[in-house]
C-alpha cells in the first residue's frame, strides 16, 4: 500500500510537471443568475481564494442589471456571493487591504442616467463606504483603480456632458484614503469632444499611467502623485480599421515596457506590446474578440482570451513581454447554435495557475468561470513611496449647518493658528476656506457654500488632513 501511494505521489508530481510546460483548462464552471448574469471583474485575495463582480438580470428592467460578489475558492465552488441593492454594473475590484475590497463602476435608475460610484464592503460584504458622484452633470463611470503603496487609491473614469448623442468628453481622476476621502479631484481634456478612460496603473518612476480613447486612437496620459499632467498624450494605437476604440487599457509592464489592447466595432481586436514612447514592438489587429487583461504575471507575460471569427473556438495564449508565444491553447465552444464562451479577463494565482472570467451563453447567459494551467504567479506593485502621507480625521457636527470642527490631535492643531482648507464638492469645483485654531481644534465655517457634500483637505506640521462633511 506504501508503493502504491509512493508510485501514486511520483505519476501525480509527472502529471503537475507536464501540465506546467502549456496551458490546460483544469476545471470549468458557470453560476446562473436571474434572466442573463456575465461576471465583469476579479481579484485574487490573500488567502488564495476569488472575489468576482457579476451583474445579475433577475430584476432587470430596461436592460438594468444589479450589482453582485461572488466569491469562490481555486476549485471556483461558490463559498459566498452578495447582491447589492441597486442596478448599475462593477468595472473593476481592487484590494484595499487583506479585508476589504472595493468595487467601482456605476449605478443607474433604470438605465437611464449613469451615476459614477465606488463602494467599500468587507469579506463579509458589510458595508464600509461609498464614494458617490450621483450630483455630476449627464453620465459618468469609474472605470478603473489602482492603489499604492501608501495606501491611497488612484481613481479613473469619464463624464459623457451629451447624454443626447453619447459624447464621452471629459476624463477625471481621483485621489482618495483608503477610508474613502477624496484628496483631489481633477478633469483633463484629451482634445476631442470622443474621448474617455478606461485605465490607471502606477508605473515605475512611481507616476501613473491613465489609458483610453480618444476619437479611433488608444491614447495614455502620465500624471504625478498630485494629479498633474507631466508629459503630451502618448499614441499608443493606432488601428487599421477607422472605428470607434471601445474598452483601451493601457497597462505598464516591467523595463518601461506597456500592454495595449482594446476593441473596435465591426468586432475587430487590437492587441500591442509597446515602449515607453508608445512604439510597438508586436501588434495584433484583427477579427474576433479579445479579453481585456487587467494584471500580468510576475515575468512580464501575460495571458489572454481570443475568440475566433464565428465563436468556434476560443483560444488562450501566454505571450512573453518581448511579444513571443509561450503556449497556445484552443478551448473548442459547444457546436450548438448559440452556445459560446466570452471571457473578459484572466487572474494569475500564486500556484502558478489562473483563473479565467466572463460568459457562457447556452440559452440563458450565464457567469463563467475557468481554472487554467500555466498562467503565471501574480506580479509585485510598480509603485513606489510617495511623499505625501494623508489621514482621515473626524469632523463634527457632521451634517452640519454651517460651522464644523476638525478633529485633529491636538499636539498637531497647536502649531498654527489658521490654515487653509480646501472645500472639493461633488463637481469637482475646489472652495478656498481658512480655519481658525480654536480650543484645539480647527474651526471652519462652511456656511458660505452650497449644501451637499464636500471633501475637506488641509495640511498642519507637514502632514495631510482629510474629512468629508455633508454641508445641510
Amino acid at each position: 500500500m506504501k508503493k502504491l501511494s509512493e508510485s501514486s505521489l511520483f505519476i501525480f508530481v509527472l502529471l503537475y510537471l507536464s501540465l506546467g510546460t502549456k496551458g490546460q483548462v483544469l476545471l470549468e464552471k458557470s453560476y446562473s443568475f436571474g434572466t442573463s448574469a456575465y461576471a465583469r471583474s476579479g481579484v485574487l485575495l490573500f488567502d488564495s481564494t476569488y472575489m468576482i463582480s457579476y451583474s445579475d438580470g433577475r430584476y432587470s428592467r430596461f436592460q438594468s442589471s444589479a450589482k453582485g460578489f461572488l466569491h469562490v475558492n481555486k476549485n471556483l465552488d461558490t463559498l459566498s456571493s452578495f447582491l447589492m441593492p441597486e442596478f448599475g454594473s462593477i468595472y473593476q475590484l481592487i484590494k484595499i487591504d487583506s479585508n476589504r475590497i472595493l468595487g467601482l463602476g456605476y449605478t443607474t435608475n433604470q438605465n437611464i442616467n449613469f451615476k459614477a460610484r465606488a463602494d467599500c464592503y468587507d469579506l463579509n460584504y458589510t458595508y464600509q463606504w461609498s464614494l458617490n458622484l450621483d450630483t455630476m452633470r449627464g453620465n459618468n463611470v469609474i472605470t478603473s483603480a489602482c492603489i499604492d503603496t501608501n495606501g491611497f487609491v488612484y481613481l479613473a473614469g469619464y463624464q459623457d456632458l451629451d447624454t443626447v448623442r453619447g459624447f464621452n468628453s471629459r476624463v477625471f481622476c481621483i485621489r482618495i484614503t483608503s477610508f474613502g476621502a477624496v484628496d483631489w479631484f481633477k478633469f483633463y481634456d484629451w482634445g476631442s469632444p470622443l474621448q474617455a478612460s478606461n485605465s490607471i496603473a502606477q508605473m515605475e518612476n512611481g507616476n501613473f499611467m491613465v489609458g483610453g480613447t480618444t476619437g479611433a486612437l488608444i491614447v495614455g496620459m502620465e500624471i504625478d502623485e498630485n494629479g498633474n499632467r507631466v508629459a503630451p498624450l502618448r499614441t499608443f494605437f493606432t488601428p487599421n480599421q477607422m472605428f470607434y476604440t471601445t474598452n483601451a487599457l493601457v497597462q505598464p509592464l516591467p523595463n518601461n515596457k506597456f500592454l495595449v489592447s482594446g476593441a473596435q466595432q465591426g468586432g475587430y481586436a487590437c492587441l500591442a506590446l509597446t515602449d515607453n514612447l508608445g512604439v510597438p514592438f508586436y501588434r495584433f489587429n484583427g477579427k474576433g474578440g479579445i479579453c481585456f487583461p487587467t494584471v500580468h504575471a510576475a515575468d512580464g507575460s501575460f495571458t489572454v482570451f481570443r475568440e475566433d471569427s464565428g465563436a468556434t473556438n476560443s483560444r488562450i495564449e501566454r505571450i512573453r513581454n518581448d511579444g513571443t508565444l509561450m503556449w497556445s491553447l484552443s478551448h473548442p465552444n459547444p457546436p450548438s447554435r448559440g452556445h459560446y464562451r466570452y471571457y473578459l479577463g484572466v487572474l494569475p494565482s500564486y500556484d502558478g495557475n489562473g483563473l479565467g472570467y466572463g460568459l457562457f451563453d447556452r440559452g440563458q447567459t450565464t457567469v463563467l468561470l475557468t481554472k487554467i494551467a500555466n498562467v503565471g504567479y501574480p506580479a509585485p506593485p510598480l509603485s513606489t513611496p510617495l511623499s505625501v502621507q494623508v489621514q482621515s480625521v473626524s469632523a463634527y457636527p457632521n451634517p452640519t449647518t454651517g460651522a464644523v470642527v476638525l478633529g485633529i490631535p491636538s499636539l498637531v492643531a497647536g502649531q498654527a493658528s489658521s490654515v487653509a482648507v480646501d472645500a472639493l464638492d461633488m463637481l469637482g469645483v475646489r472652495h478656498q476656506l481658512k480655519a481658525s485654531n480654536d480650543l484645539g481644534g480647527y474651526r471652519l465655517d462652511l456656511s458660505g457654500l452650497p449644501a451637499g457634500l464636500y471633501h475637506l483637505s488641509l495640511v498642519v506640521g507637514g502632514q495631510r488632513y482629510v474629512a468629508r462633511v455633508v454641508r445641510e
